[in-house]
């Protein structure tokens, strides 16, 4: 290559040049090294990570500006290799004197989802962390992150952010806990019973997703306080429940101060059916 000549990052793409492409990793031109992390991103081969790793490390200011795309073609090849770095890097970020703070944002997010693509277990304690971060991007990121993990460990800081300010926050940690299952129950329940009509619709939906008998009463409970957003979830995640909730539906057709729950209940037994269901809506039906 001529003196000053820049790869040419579209050749090195056709011909799948990943030695090339690596190289193209150290030029000081920062659009060069973003797009060459791009296509090793594209291209998968497990060559790339330590290169990517060490444009993680690269503390100098073009090195900065290439961290995002070496995070995100490190979490496109998904190398297990790739965890511990992506965790310090997520840690030891910091603003890039002369440069927006989005810069500074994009990077952590971009390490956050990369952890979250590789989904290796040594992310979960660092993803738990961000999700108190004071960025609400970044928690989002994090609750996100955790949704293909389905950790036991992250179900408590997960329903705690079921009642964090921004909606986004909220949903990602409801996802996360659905993949988690059944050691979100409790947690769940719990988040039922606080005071936030917010948490309780997440909480909600989440453990109609997850499907499990314990929930029913709580369920019940949090229709008979919630608001219009709640009483919707609460039913659907009854009907999911199906068979272990008939009973506590059945009594609520009985219920003389919610004639909305009666109602409702009367809504998802009929989806739910079987005899008892059946017999149940008859009587209620004749009165």
């Amino acid at each position: 290559m001529a003196p000053f000549e820049r790869p040419n990052i579209e050749h090195l793409k056709q011909d799948r040049d990943v030695d090339g492409l690596i190289g193209a990793l150290e030029d000081a031109d920062s659009d060069v090294c973003r797009g060459a992390a791009r296509v090793l991103g594209e291209i998968g081969d497990a060559r790339a990570v330590e290169p990517l790793i060490a444009a993680l490390r690269d503390e100098s200011d073009d090195g900065r500006l290439c961290w995002v795309s070496a995070a995100e073609a490190l979490g496109k090849i998904g190398d297990a290799q790739a965890v511990e770095p992506l965790v310090a890097a997520l840690l030891q970020a910091r603003p890039m004197p002369g440069r927006p703070d989005d810069d500074y944002q994009d990077a952590r997010e971009f390490a956050i989802r990369a952890l979250g693509e590789i989904g290796d277990a040594r992310a979960v304690g660092p993803l738990i962390a961000m999700l108190k971060d004071s960025d609400e991007y970044l928690r989002c990121a994090a609750a996100t992150a955790l949704v293909g993990m389905g950790d036991a460990r992250a179900a408590q800081p997960l329903a705690a952010a079921l009642r964090d300010p921004v909606e986004n926050v909220r949903w990602a940690a409801a996802r996360a806990l659905a993949k988690v299952g059944a050691p979100a129950v409790e947690p769940l329940i719990a988040a039922l019973e606080e005071d936030s009509q917010n948490a309780h619709q997440a909480a909600a939906w989440a453990l109609g997703e997850i499907a499990e008998g314990r929930a029913v009463d709580a369920l019940v409970a949090a229709f008979k306080d919630g608001d219009w957003r709640v009483r919707g979830e609460t039913i659907e995640a009854l009907k999911k429940i199906g068979a272990p909730a008939v009973e506590s539906l059945i009594a609520a057709l009985n219920d003389g101060w919610y004639p909305d729950l009666r109602r409702a209940a009367a809504e998802a037994l009929e989806i739910i059916g079987g005899p008892e269901a059946q017999r149940a809506l008859a009587d209620y039906h004749e009165r």
